[in-house]
């Protein structure tokens, strides 16, 4: 347990982590961490598995940060899990307690299961707010996960959702939800993205050297992302503009040998780069020349809001909050599920060096105007004052 730049007179926000891994809504609840000092609240971690290089930005931060210890990794069907299980949400209760926080707040489906009895058993807990940042289909392979979900909002002080598609999705599916659903988009730091330095992808790796465009897609490689319609819409792209490769940034999480199947089915394998999981994906994706995300749902995709603070043209599935951040045809191109729709907008983009400028340049000032760091904090902040009746100290000063 690590406390430190304690201000006793500052509301004090416990973010509940699962882990340091990159991942959306760990890079979400840092840049969260990052701007609410700026409105008089201080933020700390509770992280249930302290692993992950997220950890070094979290320090860098001199944020105070509970190691849960969680060990979730066993067997449900297993009594070490329960034990496991419970003795998370008492060390829950502990840090909040420890740290006198007066909102806990998660952002995952797992995490939203601990905050809740945690943040309910805990003296000085005002308010807990839990995450939705994602569309709920997921659920539908798991059916007991909506009672869950269900019995959980009945304790639950507020729900954010990060688009308008999510929240559409919890109101037709979630019970006990209503008024207590507040819309806050996702952010990105667009200073810290332009001042890391693109890499040289046609240098760094032989399959690219001769490529006349670079189209990259970054996502952990899953059923969800569909690695295999970026690779068929790749493949269809590049009967036209055979100098036309790819490049894949994403750990598995069981799909790669059937992704490199399909690039071996369609001739790819001498024309796709993979890239593995990256500690930080930026340098590689400020090395694409057209950014493609083929998902079948999202919530509101950080990648995408990364790929436009980066000036990288993008080209989307119709998924979740991607028609909140994109004005088709003037911010990026948005397209039905469908490969060879992705293949042709590929091809048109490739060939017009002025749309993908203009593209690219109106999608910087949008990130820049409505997704900045310093408004999710804003949001948040707002949030907090209505659910506890406490304004940040320094914003009464």
């Amino acid at each position: 347990m690590t406390s430190k730049n304690s201000n006793p007179t500052q509301p004090t926000v416990a973010l509940l982590l699962p882990n340091f891994t990159p991942g959306g809504a760990e890079h979400q609840a840092l840049l969260l961490a990052r701007g609410l000092a700026g409105h008089g609240w201080r933020p700390v971690i509770l992280v249930v598995e302290r692993n992950g290089p997220l950890e070094e930005v979290a320090a860098g931060m001199n944020l105070p940060v509970h190691d849960l210890k969680g060990e979730l990794w066993h067997s449900k069907r297993t009594p070490q899990f329960w034990q496991n299980l419970f003795g998370c949400i008492r060390r829950i209760s502990r840090a909040c307690r420890h740290e006198r926080a007066c909102i806990l707040q998660s952002f995952l489906f797992w995490q939203n299961q601990l905050a809740v009895p945690a943040g309910r058993v805990t003296p000085g807990i005002r308010a807990v707010v839990t995450g939705r940042r994602n569309t709920g289909d997921y659920k539908d392979r798991r059916r007991h996960y909506q009672p869950i979900e269900n019995m959980a909002n009945l304790f639950t002080s507020a729900i954010v959702c990060n688009s308008v598609t999510v929240k559409t999705d919890v109101m037709k599916r979630e019970r006990f939800a209503g008024g207590k659903i507040h819309l806050i988009p996702n952010a990105v730091d667009r200073d810290r993205i332009d001042k890391l330095a693109g890499e040289n992808l046609r240098q760094r790796h032989p399959e690219l050297a001769e490529a006349s465009m670079i189209v990259g897609t970054v996502g952990n490689m899953k059923r969800q992302k569909r690695h295999d319609r970026f690779l068929e819409a790749l493949a269809l792209a590049r009967r036209d503009d055979p100098g036309l490769c790819g490049v894949i940034v994403g750990r598995d999480l069981g799909e790669e040998k059937s992704v490199r199947e399909v690039a071996a089915h369609l001739g790819l394998e001498k024309h796709v780069v993979y890239t593995g999981g990256l500690e930080n994906p930026i340098p590689t994706m400020k090395g694409f020349d057209i950014f493609v995300l083929s998902s079948d749902h999202e919530g509101m995709p950080n990648v995408v809001l990364e790929a436009m603070a980066a000036g990288i043209p993008v080209i989307s599935t119709a998924v979740g909050g991607v028609d909140e951040i994109i004005r088709d045809r003037t911010m990026g191109r948005i397209v039905d599920m469908n490969s060879g729709e992705i293949g042709r907008e590929i091809l048109l983009l490739a060939g017009d060096a002025n749309a993908r400028r203009l593209l690219a340049t109106r999608a910087r000032e949008r990130v820049a105007r409505d997704f900045s760091p310093e408004a999710l904090a804003l949001r948040h902040a707002r949030l907090y004052e209505k659910l506890t009746g406490l304004r940040g100290m320094t914003r009464m000063q």
